[in-house]
């Protein structure tokens, strides 16, 4: 569409690899010159080669102002997106000219450094080294001269030499902008971009060259369609651009998203949430997809996406503007026609300048988060738009019971899980069960979901115009079907019809070199079953300590909102309030919350974050350090989480899901969360609804501060907790002495001489003294425990006697301890109760 694209995205990719080259071997010259050279040396067959090594060597002032460059050259486009990504002029700075504003020791700052929403005073950053070459859970180490001892250029040449290597062997990854953006990400994601010491080092090159990438291509477009061809004057020579409304800040959200998921059938019901879920995911994706290249962009324009919701920069023009509201058009025709009005895309987007991009770029000190403003102003445009959905003669046919979409093909049966009557099939190939084909394909893609994990030949999610499988997913253009195929099948077929996928999804594996794939981050971990198939919630139950029951989790970020939009305002001073806002700052704030849920959430299930976060239950009877947890992550979008296991579990994948977040983002941000506990057969839709009561519960808890997690019951906040209170208080204080004073198992004695028996029965006489607070159970509780006392003779049990008997007491006198303890006791008792007690 646009000849000149290639050269615009390559060379604002690339412009700052230099800086790996230049602090590897320190050869004279500056990061632009290394760049360039690295890039003549390493890139034999890259089209319009010369262009981009000029935006790699000239992309600062210094260097551009002399060139000689032709006016039209795409390094003005560069330079200027350059500038406005890192929220600065750089005329405004001594570059590398002066070697003494560089500390080449500097690591890659957390970003949740600058994050004041809780005003957190943790400062830390990260191992110099490929963000994906750790198993365990990317946390920011605080000990910041550790990390300064280890930054070298030792450590830089070993990176480089990592991108030579993936150079010689995929000679074609510097063609494919898609394999060049998975190379970057995998390479230069935890390498600061800036070593300066009058800046704040905590964007990666990965993330600056991204968001220079998604600028520069704007400003292509813009200028193209504005008639613009002398790029030196309009980027460089004047600033009269940074005023246009050159950009579009486009968001899209999804409405129905709960509904949609919880409406399953009971049979195989884990399997289709798990299809479902998968199925909003990549239906949002290839939405994206499809504007991106109708647009003729790439995902480096694609700023975030998550939770059925995305950002996405694109150029103000009145073509984008119609991709939009066809794709927007299209695809909600497409979800009336499958899913009546259950779900519905919204897209909306905001106008703005380089300037506001910039946050005041050419304004010494900003007065205004411009940034922020931006998110807020497509943020109420959503809203609004929400309420005005169909329009015309959709809502016309709507309210026409002879239309498409209400007339039905007949009455005498109807889909067990969506209730429609069209296109009915044997659900699962059962004799006395019908779905729609819409419901039954998504069930059947749970299954795929479930198959792909513990096989050894990869697997592709993959977008197709041939309908013999898959499911329907909404697409501009011809109907497409989504379908999960194995390495060999897509090849195999792309050998004999180069065009027969539209699109290719690999899952949480970039595969560099393999141009035709685009990796998509996806919380995903779900534990299989003894007969390696999906698993199913009676299985997931089995395998609970104690009770057999289902444990379900909600956690939600708290204040996501307010983070997004001030988090990084300085609120303590009214001078340089909004020095800190920058596109890359807020760009990198996104990836980071993406990639904890969407991709390290996976360590905590798998076991390889056991090292880091190992939080048990006292007495739980498991041994499942290192090992693979019974949990399957339903969803986990950019900021929440959806989780089944067995109970014991849950809890425990809860208090590790929170310590490892706290750590992440320095105490920055905090979860809340809601626990279930349901039988087996309990249904889904309903776990759903009682189980976001707690999260809610949680969220209002202690004045509205959030920062909780709300445990089975829901009608009060009697089983509502701080983390700190549930973990230190509830479990390694209270369930911790519980365990030392008293064993459970009567058939244990002799093991237990030293401690005093108590089964089911007195422990539950103890949770009812604690639950209710009135004076009577205070006298109640002295008489129990008066008389539990040991013969005089048994000295060891008189001591734990005497410990327990004044630590209880002591317990309920306190109204915290009492909750506490209340909670404790009701959790010792679902780990040692048996079946036949249910």
């Amino acid at each position: 569409m646009y000849e000149r694209i290639d050269i615009a995205v390559k060379g604002s990719l690339l412009h700052d690899i230099g800086k790996l080259v230049y602090r590897s071997d320190h050869n004279g010259g500056n990061h632009s010159k290394a760049g360039a050279e690295f890039i003549a040396v390493e890139s034999i067959l890259m089209n319009n080669k010369a262009e981009i090594l000029d935006c790699i060597k000239y992309h600062h002032h210094a260097f551009l102002i002399n060139a000689g460059l032709r006016d039209d050259s795409m390094a003005y486009i560069v330079y200027e997106a350059d500038n406005i990504a890192s929220g600065l002029d750089r005329r405004l700075i001594y570059e590398e000219l002066d070697k003494g504003t560089f500390d080449e020791k500097t690591p890659l700052h957390s970003v949740f450094n600058q994050l004041n929403l809780h005003k957190s005073k943790k400062l830390g950053a990260y191992d110099l080294k490929p963000y994906f070459m750790n198993e365990s859970v990317k946390i920011p180490v605080e000990n910041l001269e550790s990390l300064r001892a280890n930054t070298s250029q030792g450590r830089y040449k070993e990176i480089v030499t990592l991108i030579k290597k993936y150079l010689s062997s995929q000679p074609g990854i510097l063609d494919s902008s898609n394999s060049l953006l998975k190379l970057l990400e995998l390479t230069t994601s935890g390498i600061p971009s800036s070593i300066s010491t009058k800046e704040i080092p905590d964007i990666s090159i990965y993330d600056h060259s991204k968001i220079t990438c998604a600028l520069a291509s704007c400003m292509y477009i813009y200028a193209d369609n504005q008639g613009i061809k002398d790029y030196r004057r309009t980027f460089f020579e004047s600033k009269d651009f940074r005023q246009e409304s050159a950009f579009l800040l486009v968001s899209g959200d999804v409405s129905g998203i709960q509904d949609f998921i919880y409406t399953i059938a009971s049979k195989g019901a884990l399997k289709s949430l798990r299809g479902r879920s998968l199925y909003l995911e990549i239906m949002v994706e290839n939405a994206i997809d499809d504007i991106l290249d109708q647009a003729g962009l790439t995902r480096a324009n694609l700023i975030y996406s998550g939770g059925g919701h995305f950002y996405m920069l694109l150029p103000n023009t009145e073509m984008i503007k119609e991709i939009i509201n066809k794709c927007k058009e299209e695809i909600n025709k497409q979800l009336l026609e499958m899913f009546s009005i259950n779900l519905y895309l919204e897209m909306s987007y905001e106008e703005c300048t380089a300037d506001q991009l910039g946050n005041g770029i050419d304004i010494k000190e900003n007065k205004e988060n411009y940034i922020g403003e931006i998110y807020s102003g497509v943020s109420k445009k959503i809203s609004k738009n929400k309420l005005q959905r169909y329009k015309g003669g959709q809502l016309k046919d709507l309210f026409n019971p002879d239309s498409q979409y209400n007339k039905k093909a007949q009455y005498e049966k109807e889909c067990i899980i969506c209730g429609e009557s069209d296109h009915l099939v044997a659900f699962q190939k059962a004799t006395d069960l019908f779905a729609c084909n819409n419901c039954d394909s998504l069930a059947s893609l749970g299954i795929k979901i479930a198959r792909i994990h513990g096989l050894e030949e990869k697997n592709f999610i993959v977008i197709k115009e041939d309908e013999r499988e898959g499911v329907r997913v909404p697409s501009i253009g011809s109907r497409k079907f989504l379908d999960i195929h194995t390495m060999s099948r897509v090849e195999e077929n792309m050998k004999l019809a180069p065009d027969y996928y539209k699109r290719v999804y690999s899952i949480n594996e970039p595969m560099i070199g393999i141009n035709y794939s685009t990796n998509l981050w996806i919380g995903n971990y779900n534990k299989r079953s003894e007969s390696n198939s999906a698993i199913d919630f009676e299985e997931l139950a089995s395998q609970s300590c104690g009770i057999k029951r289902l444990g379900v989790l909600r956690a939600d970020v708290d204040d996501l909102g307010k983070a997004f939009v001030s988090g990084f305002e300085k609120h303590d001073q009214d001078e340089g309030k909004y020095d800190n806002i920058t596109f890359s700052r807020t760009s990198t704030f996104s990836r980071e919350l993406t990639m904890f849920f969407k991709y390290e959430i996976n360590k905590l299930c798998n076991g390889k974050a056991d090292s880091q976060f190992s939080f048990r239950l006292p007495g739980s009877r498991k041994n499942l350090k290192g090992k693979e947890k019974n949990i399957v992550i339903v969803y986990s979008g950019g900021d929440d989480v959806f989780a089944v296991g067995p109970w014991d579990e849950i809890l425990e994948f809860s208090v590790n899901l929170r310590d490892a977040f706290n750590k992440f983002s320095l105490g920055s941000l905090s979860l809340s969360a809601g626990i279930g506990l349901f039988p087996k057969g309990y249904p889904i839709s309903q776990m759903a609804i009682k189980t976001g009561e707690l999260e809610d519960l949680a969220k209002s808890h202690n004045n509205d501060s959030k920062n909780s997690i709300a445990i089975f019951d829901y009608e009060d906040d009697s089983n509502v907790f701080t983390w700190s209170d549930f973990k230190d208080s509830v479990c390694l204080d209270k369930m911790e002495k519980l365990n030392r004073w008293f064993y459970f198992n009567p058939e244990e004695h002799e093991l237990n001489k030293e401690k005093i028996y108590a089964g089911n029965q007195l422990l539950y006489r103890f949770y009812l003294l604690f639950k209710d607070d009135n004076n009577i159970n205070i006298a109640r509780l002295a008489y129990q425990l008066g008389r539990m006392k040991p013969h005089k003779n048994d000295k060891d049990k008189l001591l734990v006697y005497e410990d327990f008997k004044k630590t209880m007491y002591n317990w309920i006198l306190d109204d915290e301890d009492r909750k506490a303890a209340t909670m404790a006791i009701n959790l010792v008792i679902l780990l040692n109760r048996k079946e036949r007690e249910e």
